[in-house]
């Protein structure tokens, strides 16, 4: 969807899925939620210039609503989608070549920590309350403020000197940080991880409710964070935009791009 990505759309969907297997191979191999953030990186330096760097649905959902054109950009966006699901399922089958002989405590289980026994949260058994609410709370809050951030250092007028591999740390330290204040109610804000990490876990450790109950939440709340950091993003880029003096002289010097649609 963003620079020239029309003209290439197989190789972006391939290096999306990629990128995401990789990320998601990362997230399945440790047991420290504080390196998942390095993984990102990972992805984001061997893929990021030519697709953009999105390998999550619910930061391309947020792309998508700023850059407009939606009736063009509405396969694409699909498309990429798709391909990131695909990579975490990819994902999938890389960690099962190296881990299928770990013990069944090892698996990464999406579930929220129950504040009363120290383990996931197993809703269906649980006595006077649930932690539903809790979850999407968090998992759409906290993605808007990861989205928010991206749609920051990627917009035009608004990234600054924040480009690149600089752009790509701010990014991961935001992750890093929701990660860390929120990991008790599972902090996924991806839903190819919360697709990728159910399948997972339903395949190793068999069909147990608590393992897909919060399912759901894992995918609708990202995808919603992403859909209001996206229109909020709408609302407030204009004001980031330079007077209308300041603008033709920075086009004069070249110190800008003329094609306001490309990020």
């Amino acid at each position: 969807m963003e620079a020239d990505g029309h003209s290439r759309m197989m190789t972006v969907c391939l290096c999306e899925c990629l990128g995401t297997a990789l990320f998601i191979f990362g997230i399945l191999g440790t047991n420290l939620p504080i390196t998942i953030p390095f993984s990102l990186f990972a992805s984001v330096c061997i893929w990021g210039d030519i697709t953009g760097g999105h390998f999550n649905p619910a930061v391309t959902l947020g792309v998508f609503t700023t850059l407009g054109n939606y009736g063009k950009n509405i396969g694409f966006m699909i498309m990429i989608i798709a391909s990131q699901i695909l990579g975490g399922m990819l994902g999938v089958g890389f960690n099962w070549l190296g881990s299928f002989d770990r013990p069944d405590e090892s698996v990464a289980v999406l579930a929220p920590t129950n504040p009363l026994t120290g383990k996931p949260d197993n809703a269906a058994n649980e006595l006077d309350f649930s932690m539903d609410l809790q979850v999407c709370i968090n998992e759409v809050m906290c993605t808007f403020i990861f989205i928010s951030v991206i749609l920051m250092v990627k917009g035009q007028h608004t990234a600054g000197d924040k480009i690149g591999i600089g752009a790509a740390m701010f990014v991961c330290i935001t992750l890093l940080c929701c990660i860390a204040s929120t990991n008790k109610l599972g902090a996924c804000f991806n839903p190819a991880v919360g697709i990728a990490l159910t399948a997972n876990s339903i395949w190793k450790l068999g069909s147990q409710h608590y393992l897909y109950h919060y399912l759901y939440a894992y995918t609708l709340g990202p995808a919603l964070g992403g859909l209001l950091a996206g229109l909020f993003h709408n609302i407030h880029k204009e004001a980031h935009k330079p007077d209308e003096q300041q603008y033709s002289a920075e086009h004069r010097e070249g110190l800008i791009d003329k094609d306001d649609s490309n990020y």
